[in-house]
């Protein structure tokens, strides 16, 4: 007999908010319950919508940006309006409720030269990260990071430090080095990266119209932890002209190395 688990599905909701304080150089960045929206100043008023926002109560986090800095924040906790409503009060950062965000310079280590992204997010007791700040792509080693000051912070609540490293912005084909890091308040401190991936090689292991390759990389020991190993299979119409088609797969456990 098989037996299976089933969860409910959580129900999502759309709420809307109205953002004030912005001037035309500045751009807010506001995080709910895992949805994230972004309003671009223009002097006045801006609306903005929170998609697939998580149910219960929530903490809304939001910052106001120039350049590469922060120098607003606004900080609401239990917020919990239904599905399709909006924020009743005027998320406004030249307003009282407005504070200066804690802040800290971060020192990247190890990046060969690499374009770099950092990203301060604020973690829930529960482990529901929020996005507080996302600096300027580039090759400088010293980072901003944005956080909630820690009077203002609650029990169980912690910062993390995504620190990505990359070939140059936004490449989603060279290879991506990361690291996250947990801490309590915002402060000084360096993040070093892992080491440069080796050059992947590749073989033909047979040949004819549709040859087989080999990719084969050697793994430093540092990113072995928590690594895994997927095999996807492609076939094309022009490949295999019939209307219904069946791949096999070989039993992969029987290959030296797999698993």
């Amino acid at each position: 007999m098989n037996w299976h688990t089933c969860q409910p599905a959580t129900v999502f909701k759309s709420v809307d908010a109205t953002v004030r304080g912005l001037a035309d150089s500045q751009w807010g960045l506001l995080s709910l319950g895992g949805s994230l929206a972004f309003a671009y100043g223009n002097g006045a008023e801006v609306d903005v919508s929170f998609n697939y926002v998580s149910p219960g109560n929530l903490t809304l986090v939001g910052t106001r940006s120039s350049d590469d800095s922060a120098d607003r924040m606004l900080l609401l906790r239990n917020v919990n309006v239904p599905d399709g409503s909006a924020i009743p009060q005027v998320l406004d950062f030249a307003g009282a409720a407005a504070f200066l965000p804690a802040s800290a310079t971060i020192t990247s280590l190890n990046t060969h030269n690499d374009s770099l992204l950092l990203t301060s997010s604020l973690v829930s007791a529960a482990g529901a990260a929020q996005i507080v700040f996302v600096g300027s792509a580039g090759k400088d080693v010293a980072r901003m990071a944005v956080g909630v000051p820690s009077a203002r912070m609650l029990a169980g609540e912690l910062h993390m430090l995504e620190l990505e490293a990359a070939p140059s912005p936004g490449d989603a084909i060279g290879d991506t080095r990361s690291i996250e890091k947990f801490v309590g308040p915002i402060v000084t401190q360096s993040l070093s990266l892992g080491t440069l991936l080796p050059p992947v090689s590749v073989t033909q292991v047979t040949a004819g119209a549709y040859p087989t390759l080999r990719f084969r990389a050697t793994i430093p020991p540092q990113y072995r932890s928590g690594a895994g190993a997927y095999l996807s299979t492609a076939l094309s119409r022009a490949f295999s002209p019939l209307s219904r088609r069946k791949a096999t797969w070989s039993p992969l456990l029987l290959v030296g190395s797999w698993m």
